[in-house]
């Protein structure tokens, strides 16, 4: 009878062991490397009718096997703003290893129907499809792979293209990037893809990623896709000469003051235009002895700056602002304006003067 206790009473002991080890190992085993080796053993000590026993043992081993897990997020919470014909134009992808072994991964990336940023959708509209390089290392004219990305390690990856020199202001070319699970090949990445029904490494495959949700990759699949889009912004600029001779009219003769007024109009429809600069040189004018480069200006409305070179208006010109610091190169005889931002659906004016000799 008490040998048979015994039995029941062993057998009870080790399922709640095997529980106890397995729970915490399932656990862990999303972090732990693949191909670690883990190893359990459950020693029972007893006696029976008062004599110690021979001490029982039982071992567990196993592999933790490699679980691929990653994903793609893009970086630019709205369309990037270009110009038609910029070369060298990028929206960018963050890539993070989620899987339990160094991997490569291969990069595809082109247009697509649509993109969804911040909530909003934007529609692919270009008359002329982009083409597309996936760049990785965060860099234009990087490697088309990311190589070696170990477990929670992450690879900015641009995809770059050229913009069509055709396109309108407002439109949007979307863009989409697919990174591919692969095995790693030492350097200069690798174009096999990873399989669940092969090992990998000696261990066994599962894939975990996530679909993204509309329709460029499924679930489980070592595929992961984002999107992002381009937007055309595309400035006009429009300068303009008035004569005023001295005499209530407006003769172009000696003397006679001229003012350039430069007006810069982004469409609405567009994105901002950041860092817009106006350079004119009046250098051939000046050296010719033709023109003479007059300071301060006179704005169009609220009478001279104290001495700026130039004004601008950003309420197409029914108000004027003096420019705070000198805009006027007497080296080269050329006018240079601050950086500024032109909002879309809004207009930026410069006004300058010079004089006829």
């Amino acid at each position: 009878m008490k040998t048979n206790r015994f039995h029941k009473y062993f057998a009870a002991l080790c399922i709640a062991l095997a529980a106890a080890v397995a729970m915490p190992l399932a656990a862990l085993a999303a972090g732990t490397i693949a191909g670690t080796g883990i190893n359990n053993t459950a020693s029972v000590a007893f006696d029976i009718g008062g004599t110690p026993g021979t001490p029982i043992v039982s071992s567990v081993t196993f592999t933790v096997d490699l679980k691929v897990d990653f994903t793609v997020v893009e970086q630019d919470a709205n369309p990037v703003s270009v110009a038609p014909g910029a070369t060298n134009k990028y929206v960018q992808f963050l890539v993070t290893n989620l899987s339990n072994t160094t991997l490569d991964f291969g990069l595809v990336t082109g247009a697509t129907g649509s993109a969804l940023l911040s909530a909003t959708t934007y529609t692919n509209n270009l008359t002329t499809a982009l083409t597309l390089v996936a760049s990785a290392g965060g860099a234009v004219g990087g490697p088309t792979f990311i190589d070696n990305l170990a477990p929670g390690g992450t690879n900015l990856v641009y995809a770059v293209s050229t913009i069509p020199g055709t396109e309108l202001n407002g439109q949007i070319g979307a863009v989409y990037l697919t990174v591919v699970a692969r095995s790693i090949t030492g350097s200069g990445g690798s174009s096999t893809d990873l399989s669940e029904s092969a090992t990998y490494n000696g261990v066994n495959v599962l894939f975990a990623d996530s679909a993204n949700g509309f329709g460029l990759d499924a679930s489980r699949d070592a595929k992961v896709s984002d999107r992002s889009a381009f937007r055309i912004t595309q400035l006009s600029v429009a300068k303009e000469a008035a004569i005023s001779d001295g005499f209530s009219g407006t003769k172009s003769i000696p003397g006679a003051t001229i003012t350039y007024t430069v007006k810069i109009t982004n469409p609405a429809g567009g994105a901002a235009a950041a860092n817009v600069v106006i350079s004119d040189s009046l250098n051939a004018e000046i050296v010719g002895g033709h023109l003479a480069f007059k300071t301060p200006v006179v704005r169009p409305v609220g009478g001279a700056c104290a001495t700026a070179d130039s004004a601008y208006s950003t309420d197409d010109g029914v108000s004027w602002t003096c420019h705070g610091a000198a805009t006027w190169n007497g080296g080269t005889n050329t006018l240079t304006t601050p950086a500024a931002t032109v909002n879309a659906g809004t207009s930026l004016w410069i006004v300058y003067q010079a004089v006829i000799q």
